[in-house]
């Protein structure tokens, strides 16, 4: 999937946790001119919610559970005017924190293109965007751009270039 038409929409949507990537975010929302915006959940993860040498700290729990949807905050970003939508996450555990569940669900993602992009330690975004396409139902969506956290504005661009877009 190559993304050229100029003309075309685009927002820069991510959830971040500890920071990693809202900075990435908003790097790549820099590429394209425009504002990243934040999903944010009604209860923000404390540092001992993302404490994941803690087997019962709230993202593990919320990671191993498939049917966990954390609430959202009320003014979650709405994306129904855009044809591309960058939708940014860190991996937990392997696969997308557990609010990307509860937004893409919330989304109408019919005509979008969708372009997961991820901050990680080491895991793939594969499962990941697996994961959020099935919830979506709809939508054309690449099959994502993982991004070292703290990543410059130079390496995101070849990171985009090297995924085709």
């Amino acid at each position: 999937m190559t993304i050229q038409n100029s003309s075309a929409k685009t927002a820069v949507v991510f959830f971040s946790g500890k920071g990693h990537t809202r900075e990435i975010a908003q790097r790549l929302a820099g590429e394209f001119g425009v504002e990243a915006e934040e999903i944010e959940p009604a209860e923000h993860y404390s540092d001992a919610d993302l404490n994941y040498t803690v087997d019962d700290c709230r993202a593990n729990r919320e990671s191993f559970d498939p049917q966990a949807r954390p609430a959202l905050a009320a003014d979650i970003p709405n994306v129904s005017g855009y044809d591309i939508v960058f939708l940014g996450y860190p991996i937990w555990w392997g696969d997308a924190a557990a609010p990307l569940r509860t937004f893409v669900e919330s989304v109408n993602w019919a005509g979008k293109t969708v372009v997961p992009f991820c901050t990680s330690g080491g895991s793939s975004i594969t499962r990941s965007v697996s994961t959020l396409s099935s919830l979506a139902g709809a939508g054309e969506w690449h099959r994502g751009i993982w991004i070292r956290a703290h990543a410059s504005g130079e390496a995101i661009a070849a990171e985009l270039k090297r995924a085709g877009l």
